[in-house]
């Protein structure tokens, strides 16, 4: 941190550019406050939550990948969170068509509010590239069956 003290310049402005700003001000308060009353659109709406899904399965694959044992083979089984136990089914990642996918059996069970929630399934973490050390963590995709892991 730089030490020391520092004279503050004031800026000068002219009168135009002052009443250009004061104008400027204006309509983004006037836009600041008729925008929180509307309701965003079915499109907005729909692309707000492909947006949280897709960030959510690339949060929860890194967490995966970061917990899986280095060389882990088929049957290896580790705690990936504090309620969420996986099995490696592939030792590594396969391409499948377009794709690459490791797969995984999870089991766990949590409770949220009083109300207890137990899954046991397969789930997978997929690449739209090759995986490599280098690029694995890019941007995988943790994959779980319609219905999510609260079954």
């Amino acid at each position: 941190m730089p030490k020391g003290v520092y004279e503050r310049k004031p800026r000068k402005m002219s009168e135009a550019g002052i009443a250009a700003l004061r104008k400027n001000m204006a309509k983004a308060r006037e836009a600041a406050r008729t925008s929180h009353n509307k309701p965003d659109s079915p499109a907005a709406t729909a692309a707000k939550r492909q947006n949280a899904g897709k960030a959510v399965a690339i949060r929860t694959a890194r967490a995966v990948l970061k917990h899986l044992p280095v060389g882990a083979a088929a049957g290896t089984v580790f705690q990936a969170t504090r309620y969420r136990k996986l099995t490696v089914i592939d030792a590594a990642p396969v391409p499948c068509g377009d794709i690459w996918e490791q797969k995984f059996h999870q089991s766990g069970r949590i409770v949220i509010y009083g109300s207890t929630h137990e899954f046991d399934n397969d789930c997978r973490i997929i690449w739209n590239y090759k995986p490599t050390l280098e690029n694995i963590m890019d941007a995988p995709m943790f994959e779980e069956p319609a219905g999510g892991s609260h079954e």
